[in-house]
């Protein structure tokens, strides 16, 4: 029995994924009234919102983007399926055997995507485009029977519409991305395993700095940013000399934040080949990191000009050239891996405390007031749709990410146990909330944690880093 493949698999959680999001909060009536009122409250102009009188961009964005990833999976899947067939008993072309036929495709620098069809392709987007129009379509019947939901011809609309969004960047992926994309940079990767993570990390970390991805050019709005940023590190107010409240817990977090990159930039220095007598010293390399963090959080802090709902502040700037001098000579004095790892993950796990308990206004344990929202997993993502959503899943599950790539160094773990241990850990911190009295607690950023544990333990172990961690 074939064992299904991991698009399939993928596919199946995200199925999964979106009906238990559009079925929250679970209150289903099945009687005819409830689905005659239904009928009369839907709506059924998909271009016209009969409340605000125009579609909102929001929930346009928010319905299209949830259904992508179905489009992407599900041209996937109907892509292994197909290219199993290259497997099978049927004679191909050209006379080749069917057990010659995959390592002929391979031997000519071929995947199985490349044995497609244009009218294959075709016809995979299509059935892709039309899974994820019919899902929407039995998601919306459903919510007839639900007071608390209202049917919507436009869901209906742009769900298919990020159907197929998502089916056609599948199949430019896998038939021009896979073959001409990822070969060279695979190849890129394997030659310097500690530049491509480098480069990897800055382009995580710059990222991670233009959250929300709210971004304006708008003149105005510059202005405004560059009124509102403090140009003085440490200094009370901003530009324009409006005061600005210190914050000793984020600049801790940002010190620490820095220093595990200084450090991971000295371990980049000391795997380079460099030509007899030409290699760095240990001083050289300490002043090196710390310069390349500070270049990092200017750049993070330049870039945030242009994000609306950031503000550019170049205290972060000191702090990470602090930081990154101090992780680089932490890292170079000490002579034991074992040690630098478990620095580095204490360290992080400071700045997860930090980032969830600060501004430690501890509150009585009578205080405690646990509601039913609390522990329904994934509620915030659909309370709060749009791209603060998106923004907001993915600091939760990066801030996992380096917990998983320091813990699979030196013994990776598999990926259901460094998912659990990233969710315990998640409910310990999340339990801290409660007592924290501005902070809310929510098993949704358990659940991100625990999942960005496992993802960047499956980053490291998937490439060929891992042999070069360990060194």
């Amino acid at each position: 029995m074939r064992r299904p493949s991991l698009a399939s698999s993928l596919l199946l959680l995200w199925v999964l994924f979106i009906v238990y999001g559009t079925a929250i909060p679970f209150d289903f009536h099945f009687d005819r009234v409830t689905a005659v009122q239904g009928w009369h409250d839907a709506r059924l102009n998909p271009l016209h919102d009969p409340q605000r009188g125009h579609l909102s961009r929001t929930d346009v964005f928010s319905n299209v983007l949830l259904f992508v990833p179905l489009g992407f999976l599900a041209f996937a899947a109907i892509r292994r399926k197909t290219g199993s067939r290259l497997d099978g008993d049927a004679m191909p072309r050209g006379g080749t055997l069917p057990s010659e036929a995959p390592a002929a495709a391979a031997g000519a620098g071929l995947t199985t995507a490349d044995t497609m069809t244009p009218r294959a392709v075709l016809s995979a987007a299509v059935a892709a485009t039309l899974a994820g129009m019919f899902l929407s379509a039995a998601v919306e019947v459903l919510q007839l029977w639900s007071p608390l939901r209202t049917t919507s011809a436009n869901d209906l609309l742009t769900n298919t519409l990020g159907s197929f969004a998502g089916a056609v960047t599948a199949a430019v992926w896998f038939s021009w991305g896979v073959s001409r994309i990822l070969p060279p940079v695979k190849e890129a990767a394997r030659r310097r395993p500690r530049l491509a993570l480098a480069v990897v990390v800055v382009g995580a970390w710059l990222m991670a700095g233009a959250l929300p991805f709210d971004f304006s050019l708008d003149v105005d709005d510059l202005k405004r940013a560059v009124k509102a940023s403090r140009l003085l590190p440490f200094h009370g107010s901003d530009f324009i000399g409006r005061p600005i409240a210190a914050r000793p817990a984020a600049w801790l977090a940002d010190f620490l934040r820095f220093s595990l990159l200084g450090g991971f930039f000295t371990w980049v220095f000391r795997g380079r080949r460099n030509p007899p007598g030409r290699s760095p010293s240990s001083l050289g390399s300490i002043v090196l990191a710390g310069v390349l963090s500070a270049v990092v959080a200017l750049a993070v802090e330049l870039e945030q000009l242009v994000v609306v709902s950031r503000g550019t502040d170049l205290t972060v700037v000191a702090l990470a050239l602090a930081g990154g001098l101090t992780g680089a000579a932490v890292y170079e004095l000490s002579r034991s891996t074992l040690r630098v790892l478990l620095t580095a993950l204490g360290t992080w796990c400071a700045v997860l405390v930090l980032d969830r308990w600060s501004p430690f206004e501890w509150s009585s344990p009578e205080a405690i007031e646990l509601q039913w929202r609390h522990w329904l997993p994934l509620l915030p993502y659909f309370q709060r749709l749009g791209p603060a959503a998106v923004a907001d899943l993915l600091r939760e599950v990066g801030m996992g990410v380096p917990l998983g790539v320091l813990w699979a160094v030196r013994r990776p773990p598999s990926l259901t146990r460094a998912a659990l241990a990233g969710f315990l850990l998640g409910l310990v911190l999340e339990g801290g909330q409660l007592l924290v009295a501005t902070r809310t607690a929510d098993i949704t950023d358990a659940i991100s944690l625990g999942a960005g544990v496992a993802l960047g333990v499956a980053l490291l172990t998937r490439e060929h880093w891992v042999v070069e961690a360990s060194d």
